[in-house]
């Protein structure tokens, strides 16, 4: 009985050393968010920004996005990626990540004038 205690407890400790292992790197410091809630909350904006986008081009509700269009669907790489580029090592706040994500997106996804 040990012994598959002890093989079971190894498997778990292995898993676990996998799973950090394979999660996406955060070069960033948001605000006192770990590592995990970092990719949680860039997986949110770029869901809620795919969210707000795609029903604006359905249109599900009315308007025009006048600051980067022909986006397609954000995901939460991309959004990491930004701020990853942008601010390696740095702490920074959820608004100043809201505000270098909307700049790179403006300037890789500029809308027609």
């Amino acid at each position: 009985m040990k012994t598959i205690t002890l093989m079971i407890f190894l498997l778990i400790i292995s898993l676990q050393a996998f799973a950090r292992d394979s999660l996406p790197e955060v070069l960033f410091q948001l605000e006192e968010k770990d590592e995990n809630e970092a990719l949680a909350w860039c997986f949110q904006v770029a869901y809620k920004l795919s969210d707000y986008q795609q029903k604006l081009q359905s249109g599900e509700i009315q308007g025009k996005n006048e600051v980067f269009c022909d986006v397609p669907i954000i995901d939460s790489d991309l959004i990491r990626g930004y701020l990853n580029k942008n601010h390696t090592n740095e702490l920074i706040t959820d608004d100043q990540a809201l505000e270098t994500i909307f700049k790179e997106l403006e300037a890789e996804y500029p809308c027609a004038e």
